[in-house]
């Protein structure tokens, strides 16, 4: 076959396609906003405090982090949580952020001194940020030097529900139990909120067999978007699980009111932002 033939050409594809350096994505940017504010257009200011970037390359990630210690999880449907369990999920659906689900129930953990303590995270709809969430529990959790071996299970959130479209239900399941599987989740109960409950079952099975998530170990590892978020969330965290030892302690800290002041002001924030379509 000749060498010109059609399909037998050779691509250079390092010549035809050059790297491009972060100073002229910077100038291309700022010529197509002719004028505008950066921050204010491109820049996403998150309930958390965290400002995501528009786009994300290698001088941004400051941190590698470990990579979840497994790649396939346990089905759960139905589980039922032990009775000393860290219940992070209550949190979520009080409205609490990524942030304080990471730091309250990191500080609930290290006053309990469980040698293996069960986290209970809510997975909800914010894609990526759950994907991060999960990976930054991991990261949070060895960074206090417990020793402690950490299990986590996830489960789709109930907040976000509608008990009038069961099948937009049934798609924010199935991103959610996505996040929870990326993010490194040990085991994952799918909750039916309106839809048989066969399809929520189905669902991790598709997860399995299908789209075979269970087969890489931390698939999100080396994204330079989720590792920055990730990074994120443990710096923040981290400032609120601080504050709360500050005030005496997980059992203080909700004596005092200080955690339902913080939750009724996030859950406020998040009300409003619905409220105005944002």
């Amino acid at each position: 076959m000749a060498e010109d033939s059609p399909g037998t050409e050779i691509l250079h594809l390092a010549l035809d396609f050059p790297p491009v350096s972060t100073a002229d994505w910077e100038a291309a940017i700022a010529k197509d906003l002719k004028g505008a504010d950066y921050e204010k257009k491109l820049v996403w200011r998150t309930d958390e405090g965290i400002a995501v970037r528009p786009y994300y390359r290698r001088e941004h990630v400051g941190v590698d982090h470990p990579s979840a210690p497994r790649a396939v999880w346990e089905e759960a449907q139905d589980w039922a949580p032990p009775a000393d369990a860290i219940r992070a999920d209550h949190l979520h659906e009080a409205g609490a952020t990524s942030v304080q689900e990471l730091g309250y129930a990191a500080a609930q953990a290290t006053e309990m001194r469980a040698n293996e303590p069960v986290f209970v995270f809510a997975v909800g709809s914010n894609y990526f940020f759950e994907i991060a969430k999960f990976r930054a529990a991991r990261v949070l959790w060895a960074s206090l030097g417990t020793g402690a071996t950490l299990h986590i299970h996830a489960r789709t959130a109930r907040a976000n529900k509608s008990v009038f479209d069961p099948y937009t239900n049934l798609l924010r399941v199935t991103t959610e139990a996505m996040s929870a599987v990326i993010g490194g989740c040990d085991s994952l109960d799918v909750e039916a909120f309106g839809f048989d409950p066969h399809l929520a079952l189905n669902v991790q099975r598709i997860l399995r067999e299908e789209a075979h998530l269970g087969k890489v170990s931390d698939p999100a590892s080396g994204s330079y978007y989720v590792e920055t978020l990730t990074t994120s969330l443990v710096r923040e965290a981290t400032k609120v699980f601080e504050q709360v030892q500050a005030d005496g302690g997980w059992r203080k800290a909700l004596e005092s009111g200080n955690v339902e002041k913080a939750l009724t002001a996030s859950r406020g924030a998040k009300a409003k932002a619905i409220a105005s379509r944002r």
